[in-house]
């Protein structure tokens, strides 16, 4: 007789991951329970052949969790040069504890709109490069690629907690759901995935879902669900945070592991952060650019203190502002620019770009002519004052002088 299999524990740390050097898309994610064969073993889950994969689980059933366990364990045995992270919390901040690792590039919500379009551009520029990099090597697939031509890509991992929690009735539901649909078709090959998780698997657009290759299930509410993702045939279910079922030849059990040990939800969450924690301060090479977004609080000491605009001032150029866009330093450069125009929406506007243009002024070395016939740099010049530099010319008798200089 075989002996008697115990049913799973509830809270199962996850087995502890070492890289190796290599690319290894291949981590624990959970513990199967067969009772057909009286084993319990360890579930891998590998990216490159799970492919896009949803996670259904009703609100507090550990999806975010799995989450988490993927991306820590990924996050160990890949350096950021092997593997980058984009996470989409659409949720209660479940991927948040994950933002410091060296692997991601950024973090945004549903509420930081900018941010959000700018990463959704992002992930669709990333498949564009790669699919016209693929087309000039005349190969189909990253494998492929980087066998021929001898280099290596990162894998790109979006991460999107809480799908559903982007509304229907949200003006930018299409435009997010094109994105994500171009992600799921095109970005396996190119090496780039999806893994989201939702609380309804009605939530998911049947055109999305038809893209997606692997679907797990935790506890949901709604027992037909499970049927529709599981047949008929699907494991009896269990009201247990992280206790679900997956598809092999038949569905099977699964208690998820959590990513680090821990017996308190506090606990859970030092021993994450100090996981976290660790992976960032060890690693000291390159790491995926983050959205390029312009503090909310943009003071002229925060701009001075940017190291492009600290390099501006050292070759004599005269930085303004920056790209809301891209985050680029802009400004005049003499020699390049034949002029510089300043349009003010109003006085407030004008008198803080007038007051800037007299510091950046300041900092440089040439003369400079300040003309001024209206007496509209008045109140600058009283607040600021004038550099040594500076030669204040404001009677209109001297215009003749000065375009003879000139």
């Amino acid at each position: 007789d075989k002996p008697w299999l115990p049913n799973l524990e509830d809270n199962i740390p996850t087995p502890v991951v070492k890289a190796t050097g290599q690319r290894t898309l291949k981590v624990p994610l959970g513990l199967l329970d067969v009772p057909s064969d009286q084993v319990q073993e360890n579930y891998d889950f590998d990216l490159a052949k799970a492919g896009n994969t949803v996670i259904f689980a009703s609100s507090g059933y550990g999806k975010s969790t799995v989450l988490q366990t993927l991306t820590l364990n990924l996050a160990k045995v890949n350096t950021p040069e092997q593997l980058h992270v984009n996470l989409l919390d659409f949720g209660n901040n479940g991927l948040l504890p994950l933002k410091d690792l060296p692997h991601v590039a950024d973090i945004v919500t549903l509420e930081e709109a900018e941010k959000l379009g700018k990463m959704l551009a992002s992930m669709s520029e990333t498949l564009a490069e790669r699919k016209r990099a693929f087309k000039t090597a005349g190969v189909a697939s990253l494998e492929q690629y980087e066998a021929k031509t001898k280099t290596s890509l990162p894998i790109i991992l979006n991460l999107l907690d809480n799908y559903d929690g982007l509304s229907s009735n949200d003006n930018r539901k299409d435009q997010i759901d094109n994105i994500l649909l171009q992600v799921l078709r095109e970005g396996p090959s190119l090496g780039v995935y999806l893994i989201l998780t939702a609380s309804r698997v009605g939530a998911v657009r049947m055109n999305m879902m038809s893209a997606i290759s692997t679907k797990m299930v935790l506890y949901l509410n709604d027992e037909s669900e499970v049927t529709t993702i599981m047949g008929r045939d699907y494991v009896q279910q269990e009201t247990k945070v992280g206790r679900g079922q997956i598809m092999r030849d038949v569905p099977t059990s699964i208690q998820f592991y959590l990513p680090v040990a821990g017996d308190t939800s506090t606990a859970l969450l030092a021993n994450l952060e100090y996981d976290v924690i660790t992976l960032d301060k060890n690693w000291t090479g390159v790491r995926p650019p983050q959205i390029p977004m312009v503090p909310d609080e943009f003071t002229g000491e925060t701009f001075e203190a940017l190291p492009d605009v600290i390099q501006w001032q050292k070759v004599e150029k005269m930085p303004f502002g920056m790209s809301y866009e891209t985050t680029e330093v802009l400004g005049f450069v003499s020699g390049q620019q034949p002029y510089f125009i300043f349009a003010p929406m109003d006085d407030e506007q004008n008198i803080l770009y007038q007051q800037l243009l007299l510091r950046q002024i300041s900092k440089v070395q040439r003369e400079v002519l300040l003309v001024d016939f209206n007496d509209s740099f008045e109140d600058a010049i009283d607040q600021s004052g004038l550099s040594a530099n500076m030669t204040l010319i404001t009677d209109k008798k001297e215009t003749r002088a000065i375009i003879k200089g000139m």
